[in-house]
């Protein structure tokens, strides 16, 4: 019987998991599996198909084929190891025939130190058969990726966060205009309120702010309580974001002079039209001063900046 594909196209969910139904013309036996990723990853796997079963129960699931009582999903890898492993045995077991016979023949009076002998030499054997057969089993599955499929590394969870809040003075608490204000594929510019709101956005990435005073955008992380919490989905109201352009200029251009001459965590190779990554943001009204925690390649270094007049100073 000649050759047959079935090809049909899936997409993965969030957490990777994806699903298709068995066609109904796939006949009975064993056929192959062949996922295609975008970026040209292969795996196979070796599927068992029992037209016996009732039609309907089959559904085909990311990491394994659920088909009634068959449930065969069978890596290549596996079978090539229970392969060489049952082939050493029958090897083993021809062998064994043999120094049996071998052992028959020999005269009555050594027969008991040749059974020992060759019996000996068979165990040795044996044990060095199993042994390369188990070894051959792991470093196959382990070249293809087996042990990925079935024990996989912990995945970290993503948690969409929805959100509203305003962008505000530090200072006076007077909401800010003009800001834009961008979360994964949306972007919003600031009303007269100061107002934004986003929606299913991956709190990991944080804000992007930008202003045309500006002179470097800002990415504006979210609190470690939203990143890492031990729920998928969290909503956030309100969420305040402290906003001066005068401010977070004299921030851009300390961290500037701090990469020129490569202290803390910086270097000369950090100059440039990057965005400033505000790990946290804290402000003292009453003393007219604003803690900045400012992150660099998984570093981060704090600046305290004082307002004085209507300009801004970086303080120790």
């Amino acid at each position: 019987m000649p050759e047959q594909e079935w090809v049909t196209q899936v997409t993965a969910d969030e957490s990777g998991e994806w699903s298709a139904q068995v066609v109904s013309d796939v006949p009975s036996g064993m056929h192959t599996i062949t996922v295609l990723g975008e970026d040209g990853t292969r795996s196979d796997s070796l599927l068992y198909v029992d037209r016996e079963t009732t039609e309907g129960e089959g559904r085909l699931l990311s990491g394994g084929l659920f088909v009634s009582r068959t449930d065969a999903v069978v890596p290549p890898a596996f079978a090539l190891s229970m392969f060489v492993f049952l082939t050493v045995i029958v090897l083993l077991a021809i062998n064994g025939v043999r120094l049996g016979r071998k052992t028959d023949k020999a005269e009555r009076r050594t027969r008991e130190t040749a059974r020992h002998h060759h019996g000996r030499n068979a165990m040795v054997v044996c044990v060095i058969g199993v042994a390369a057969s188990f070894f051959v089993g792991v470093l196959v599955n382990q070249s293809v990726g087996v042990f990925d499929r079935f024990f996989p590394a912990p995945v970290a969870r993503t948690v969409r966060l929805s959100l509203s809040g305003a962008v505000i003075d530090p200072i006076t608490s007077r909401p800010v205009a003009g800001v834009d204000v961008a979360a994964g594929d949306t972007a919003v510019r600031t009303d007269d309120a100061g107002r934004f709101a986003f929606s299913d956005v991956d709190a990991e990435q944080g804000m992007r702010l930008t202003h045309p005073a500006l002179a470097r955008a800002l990415r504006v992380r979210f609190p470690k309580s939203i990143v890492e919490a031990d729920r998928s989905r969290v909503s956030a109201f309100p969420v305040y974001v402290p906003f001066d352009a005068a401010m977070y200029n004299a921030l851009i251009y300390a961290v500037d002079a701090d990469a020129r001459a490569g202290r803390g965590i910086w270097s000369p190779g950090d100059l440039g039209d990057q965005e400033l990554d505000l790990v946290e943001v804290t402000a003292d009204a009453a003393k007219a001063t604003v803690d900045a925690i400012v992150g660099n390649d998984g570093n981060s270094a704090t600046y305290r900046l004082r307002k004085e007049g209507d300009g801004w100073n970086v303080v120790p």
